[in-house]
């Protein structure tokens, strides 16, 4: 059956109407999704923001866990050091009784025995002198010097203490 050529036109207008409204839906919907796509990347923008902002945070964070346990650290190395220090200077007290004791005892001998102690006194002091000038360098000494300054003080007590009983053998003892 053969249509018309009017049909036949009207047709073919409508199907381009049809196919000019489908034409329109289509990039209606392509502009639609479009606009969603622009949406969600600012939303993907402000989620990438917000895990940087997470990521610092949590970098930061763990800085001044860093910062605070090597402060912690130095307070405590200060504190061992300071002990240290004490307990030393607690030694070299007693060691300045003893010399007090002794130079007193000194003054008192006669004779050969005051060329001895005389003697014995002038090394003494020399001892005596090291002493404090290595107590001085732990007051000054920073963290890396700090230990082999320690085991200088130590050395020169030690010292000290021989003048000491040098001296304590050149004295007559009085019974």
């Amino acid at each position: 059956m053969a249509l018309p050529a009017r049909i036949l036109v009207a047709n073919r207008g409508s199907m381009s109407f049809r196919a000019r409204l489908s034409s329109v839906l289509v990039v209606s919907a392509l502009l639609a999704a479009c606009d969603k796509g622009s949406e969600g990347k600012k939303g993907g923008d402000e989620q990438a923001q917000k895990g940087e902002k997470a990521a610092q945070d949590a970098k930061e964070a763990a800085q001044k866990a860093a910062a605070e346990k090597e402060h912690a650290a130095v307070e405590a190395a200060k504190a061992a050091r300071a002990e240290a220090r004490a307990g030393l200077q607690k030694q070299v007290d007693a060691a300045d009784r003893k010399i007090e004791y002794l130079k007193d005892k000194a003054g008192k001998a006669k004779g050969a025995a005051k060329k001895n102690a005389d003697a014995a006194v002038s090394e003494l002091d020399k001892r005596h002198d090291a002493v404090t000038a290595s107590m001085k360098k732990l007051e000054d000494d920073s963290a890396s010097t700090w230990e082999s300054a320690k085991a200088e003080a130590a050395r020169d007590i030690v010292a000290l203490d021989q003048a000491i009983a040098s001296l304590e053998r050149t004295l007559p003892s009085s019974k």
